[in-house]
């Protein structure tokens, strides 16, 4: 959720145009129609909150992640704070990154509970799994075989 849909949730058309309108003003005047709209956003905020049954609340959507989160919340602060909330999403991208690594080590570890006996690893296992992998063994007769494709 971005902060416009909340405040457009409190706030009417009327209100906007004045919000507009502000600027125009002498400035001796706008600070009484600054305080007159908040008041009144305030007041249908009040209300809103009294008419629970009114649904106009749950219309606001809430973040779908962690992440979308952030976002919003860089998107609707200012630069200093915005940068923090980057490094709190890297932060988690990072931390999500370990974790899925972590997994992975024990799955390992499960397909594996003895652990791995490098004596009796066979790398030609490997080009099975992987078609571009060769052993130098494969390498070999590779090269033997095609040495005596050229003897004859």
């Amino acid at each position: 959720m971005d902060g416009n849909s909340f405040d457009a949730l409190f706030s009417t058309g009327e209100l906007q145009i004045l919000k507009v309108l502000l600027p125009c003003l002498p400035p001796d005047k706008r600070g009484t129609l600054a305080i007159f709209i908040k008041l009144s956003e305030l007041l249908r905020a009040m209300e809103l909150f009294r008419q629970q049954n009114s649904g106009e609340l749950s219309k606001l959507p809430a973040p779908s992640s962690l992440d979308e989160l952030l976002r919003s919340l860089s998107a609707n602060c200012p630069a200093s704070k915005s940068k923090e909330f980057s490094k709190m999403n890297d932060l988690i991208k990072q931390m999500n990154q370990m974790r899925e690594m972590m997994d992975t080590v024990q799955m390992l570890q499960e397909l594996f509970p003895d652990g791995m006996n490098m004596d009796q690893f066979d790398p030609s296992m490997l080009s099975d799994l992987f078609p571009s992998f060769t052993t130098n063994k494969d390498q070999k007769s590779n090269k033997e075989a095609q040495n005596g494709r050229m003897d004859e």
